[in-house]
This record gives structure tokens, C-alpha cells and sequence, in this order.
């Protein structure tokens, strides 16, 4: 952190980086309403955060896009019909709302990212736009030029490759030598298993680490690990060691080294299809499974799930309502890993 047709988001993924979707259209999606343009209402099909479709790579917007006006490159204009629209943490309809455009106002749009797809009063897009406090989706905005796409790789470039921290100053010395203090205690590394057999054996450490620090079940942990990395074969984990397919929204976030786009398929209302969506990197699969909890911990949308975190199954029930996955069966196949191989035990 989510991360289905949650893509399964990292269930096993197939062709290079950066590579064209296969062209088949992007999921149809139901018209927002109105009164969901607003903070109000929240829903609970949401993209993976991880999780909902990420616009197709060179995916056509309408026709109304072009000539456009505007006073200056950058500057949009709010177009609902009357409703406001909020701006929100992550470019998605189910998080948290900071702020409201009333319809008809003018704002700067920084950029733009891949985000849920929405079907607006001006072009159906999976587009949104970065502005002051948040992101908007760019279906309802008539904007002057076309908005340039956010650079993503914040922390690292795409490659994962972190560079070397300049070596710090020689320390003065010191009259006597201080006792040493306690080692704190090492961070569970995972390396990408051999076999199936080893997956749980090597992760399941990773699992545990992230309970005690996030309250996450380590059961629910390694079934979302095994179900979107395919036992750790996947491409998204065997080359970018990520074992949860959580998104970039927005960026990287504190655990990652960067981004890279890989070809996907996500699911909606109408069924499931092909797109290209931005992942997080890592430069160690411990480090994934760190993020994972830390994203669903610092979630608002995860909360009510945490009130059952002695309670694997509801759990996994929870964070899928919470739209974690857009998959329908993504808690029953969750369960029936933690059954089929007693990933209980490891919450002991």
C-alpha cells in the first residue's frame, strides 16, 4: 500500500514495460450521478489502489476536447451541470474527499494521472487532474490545452535503481568509548522463493512483522500475497518485487523506489478488459510487504476492517467491500487460500 480483476492486480501479469494494451476496450462504466461528485457519499467499488481501471495508453478522449479555450495553458474549467465536484485524495471515486469546485469555476491543473475511469458531462476518461489539495476527474473539466502527465518517479527513476547517499562527514573523536547500545531487531527480508512449496516459509516472516506493527492479519497478508503474485512468479514480483499490485496514485509513497507501467485487466460494471496501469517498485519484496500494511492502515476506507483483525475472514471480507479489489469473488478465493493452507497459524 491497495494491491481484480484487482487485477487481480498482481495475479501473474505478462509483457514489458510500458507495453501497449491489446486493444480491447477498457471496462464500460455506469454514469456518475450528481450527488457523487460530492464528498458526501462514499462508494465501495474502488479501484486497488491500488484498483480500478487506469486509463489505456493513447485511450481516445471526446471530441471536446480539442478547442478548447482558456486564458492560459494549464487553466479548466469545472463542467457538472450544476453539482460540485470534489477533489480528492487519490485519483478515485471512493477516497476521501478534502474539497469541493463549485460548477463553473476556474482552477490550475498541474497535471495529470491515470485513475478510476468516469464517464462525465464532458468526455469519459480515465484521466484526472492534479490540483491544489488533491486530484479531480478530468470527464467533467474543459481545460485550454492538453495537461501534461505527473512525473510519478518521485523517489527513484523507473528502474528501481535508488542512487548512493554521499558518504557523511568523519565523526569527532570521542574521549571514551560509549557502551553500545541494544541492536534493534532486523527487518524480515523475503528474497523471490524457489519453488511454491517455499513461498510461505519465506514470506510468512515479512507476514508477521507487518501484524505487529499494523494489526493486519498475517493469514490475510499471505493470501493477497499468493493471489496477485501467483506464489511469487509474476512479472510485477519477480522483477519489481511487488507482491501486492498497489498502484502509483499519486506516486511511489515512503516504502517504494518508483514506478512502471505494466499491461493489466481490470473489471466494472460491464465486465473486464485490457488496460495499462502505473505500479509501484521495490528494491525488496520485505519492503512491499511493508507498504502493504502501511497502505491499508493509513487508508480511511480500510478502517471499519481493522475492528476485526482477530477475525481473518472478516477482515478479507471487509477490505474487498471497502474496494480493495473490483473482482466479486476476490474474499471467497482470499478465504479459501487461508483455509486450503492454514495461513492461520501465522497469526499466532
Amino acid at each position: 500500500m491497495s494491491l481484480s480483476c484487482l487485477v487481480m492486480a498482481v495475479g501473474p501479469l505478462s509483457g514489458a514495460a510500458y507495453a501497449t494494451p491489446s486493444g480491447l476496450p477498457p471496462a464500460p462504466v455506469r454514469p456518475v450521478p450528481a450527488d457523487l461528485l460530492s464528498a458526501a457519499p462514499s462508494l465501495t467499488a474502488s479501484p486497488t489502489d491500488g484498483r480500478t481501471a487506469a486509463a489505456p495508453a493513447g485511450a481516445p478522449e471526446s471530441s471536446e476536447q480539442a478547442g478548447q479555450t482558456g486564458e492560459e495553458a494549464g487553466t479548466a474549467e469545472v463542467r457538472t451541470g450544476g453539482a460540485p465536484l470534489a477533489v480528492r485524495s487519490e485519483p478515485a471515486l471512493t477516497a476521501d474527499a478534502s474539497r469541493e469546485l463549485a460548477d463553473g469555476s476556474s482552477f490550475r491543473a498541474e497535471c495529470r494521472v491515470p485513475g478510476d475511469w468516469v464517464r462525465g458531462t464532458v468526455r469519459t476518461t480515465g484521466s484526472w487532474l492534479r490540483v491544489d489539495g488533491g486530484y479531480v476527474p478530468d470527464a467533467y473539466v474543459v481545460r485550454s490545452a492538453p495537461v501534461d502527465r505527473c512525473d510519478l518517479t518521485l523517489v527513484a527513476g523507473v528502474s528501481g535503481q535508488v542512487p548512493a547517499p554521499a558518504p557523511a562527514p568523519a565523526p569527532a573523536p570521542a574521549p571514551a568509548a560509549a557502551p553500545a547500545p541494544p541492536a534493534a531487531a532486523a527487518p524480515a527480508q523475503v528474497t523471490v522463493p524457489g519453488s511454491v512449496a517455499e513461498f510461505v516459509q519465506q514470506v510468512g516472516p515479512a507476514a508477521r512483522q507487518s501484524m505487529a506493527k499494523t494489526g493486519v492479519p498475517a493469514s490475510v497478508t499471505l493470501a493477497q500475497a499468493i493471489l496477485e503474485s501467483g506464489w511469487g512468479k509474476s512479472k510485477l514480483a519477480v522483477q519489481d518485487r511487488n507482491y501486492f499490485g498497489i498502484k502509483c496514485f499519486g506516486g511511489p509513497g515512503g516504502y517504494a523506489a518508483g514506478c512502471r507501467d505494466y499491461p493489466t485487466t481490470e473489471c466494472g460494471s460491464g465486465g473486464c478488459g485490457k488496460t495499462t496501469a502505473s505500479f509501484r517498485t521495490y528494491r525488496t519484496a520485505a519492503d512491499s510487504f511493508a507498504d502493504h500494511g502501511a497502505f491499508l492502515v493509513s487508508n480511511s476506507r480500510y478502517r471499519p476492517a481493522f475492528a476485526h483483525t482477530g477475525d481473518p475472514d472478516r477482515f478479507a471480507r471487509e477490505i474487498a467491500k471497502a474496494g480493495y479489489a473490483t473482482d466479486p469473488a476476490y474474499p471467497t478465493k482470499l478465504i479459501g487460500l487461508m483455509r486450503t493452507h492454514d495461513l492461520y497459524r501465522y497469526d499466532a
